[in-house]
């Protein structure tokens, strides 16, 4: 007999489906042979379709298992095992969202937390390089002056030099005519 489990567990509605569905099926993997809890819920149903109330319904199932020599205790231990699975589900979906905080949450907030610290790293470099750049343009401007003066010394000592020239220069020019002129 092939059993609707998802049917047998009413208001499933507004839950997720993927995560219903993961439970169903680990129930199904997981199904008991014997007469068991899915199939004496099965029959449950079965008995309220026919209009039984719950009570009725449970108890008129009880007595037909009773006679096949099933007792209360196999009901309930087929429920304990069904709980088992539905227990080690949680414990795997507990473990696949541990993983996942740890890969989504944790791992990406300590990655952010090291962006910080290599962000003021990188400021603190910024702010050394303005300092150079800084230091080399007021070394630029001041090495400028420093050109500009050595320019006004340089053709000040030209001209100086040029005016020294010209005097010497005239004055042997002048003293030779002048000797050219009156020795004979």
């Amino acid at each position: 007999m092939t059993i609707d489990i998802k049917s047998l567990f009413e208001d499933t509605e507004g839950l997720n489906s993927k995560m219903v569905n993961a439970i169903i099926k680990a129930i199904a993997a997981n199904h008991q042979e014997d007469m068991d809890y899915l199939k004496f819920k099965h029959s449950i149903l079965n008995l309220q379709k026919l209009d039984m109330d719950e009570p009725k319904s449970i108890q008129s199932a009880f007595a037909t298992l009773q006679t096949m020599g099933i007792r209360k205790s196999d009901i309930l231990d087929s429920i304990r095992h069904y709980s088992v699975i539905v227990n080690k589900e949680k414990e795997e979906f507990a473990m696949a969202l541990k993983n996942k905080i740890t890969n989504k949450i944790e791992k990406p907030t300590k990655e952010a937390s090291s962006f910080d610290a290599k962000i003021e790293q990188k400021k603190m470099e910024i702010e050394r390089l303005n300092r150079e750049i800084e230091a080399i343009e007021k070394r630029k401007l001041s090495m400028h002056d420093e050109i500009e003066t050595a320019k006004r010394k340089i053709e000040k000592t030209r001209d100086e030099f040029a005016a020294v020239y010209e005097f010497f220069a005239k004055s042997l020019d002048n003293d030779k005519i002048l000797f050219e002129q009156l020795i004979k």
